[in-house]
């Protein structure tokens, strides 16, 4: 996500328990808040992850790759790059993210959506940060999607999914629960325009 609170510690602090209790080693990272992955960032975070394995002598058997908002991103968008490549000796048998953006070109569109509705000011600042941040980096969509498509684990507006064509053998689980009353109440926003 974008910034742990101590309920999100709280809850690692669980999941580590379990995974004691259960004889599962677990690997917690805060790589970024990137809500997409440059080519020098794939290459980083898998030769961290590859040296972590190595150097704690974990079985790299049964792997899950998983994250939390552009913590799901990131998982994906890694997952497919490792899949790709035989240098790096991590085959995740499995994907999960829970509520994550997978879409920048929707999230931008929500976010215009909800500078326009004006009704939210932490949707608003969201929104702003997202939008200028997309139109520096990305580009406007109005002059092309090409940038969005090329960063984006899935565009809908024209079905691409290329970024996840190495994970077609990849168990993947999506996770999202919006509670759509509080969404609609709170920020008036549609079910549509949620992760979900």
């Amino acid at each position: 996500g974008f910034g742990e609170k101590p309920a999100d510690i709280k809850r690692e602090f669980q999941i580590v328990d379990i995974a004691k209790k259960n004889q599962i080693s677990l690997v917690l990272m805060n790589y970024s808040d990137k809500l997409w992955l440059e080519e020098h960032d794939k290459k980083n975070l898998a030769t961290l992850l590859q040296n972590t394995l190595e150097k704690y002598n974990l079985s790299t058997n049964d792997i899950y790759i998983g994250g939390f908002s552009s913590g799901g991103i990131v998982s994906l968008l890694i997952s497919d790059y490792i899949t790709g490549l035989k240098e790096f000796h991590i085959q995740p048998k499995g994907v999960f993210i829970v509520d994550s953006p997978i879409d920048l070109l929707a999230l931008y569109e929500a976010s215009l959506i909800n500078i326009e509705r004006n009704f939210s000011d932490v949707a608003v600042q969201e929104s702003t940060w997202i939008k200028n941040l997309f139109d520096k980096e990305l580009g406007n969509p109005k002059d092309g999607i090409s940038n969005y498509e090329k960063y984006a684990v899935f565009t809908s507006a024209s079905n691409y999914t290329a970024n996840l064509s190495n994970l077609k053998n990849t168990k993947i689980r999506f996770y999202t629960e919006p509670d759509v009353n509080w969404w609609k109440v709170n920020r008036k926003t549609n079910f549509e325009q949620t992760n979900a």
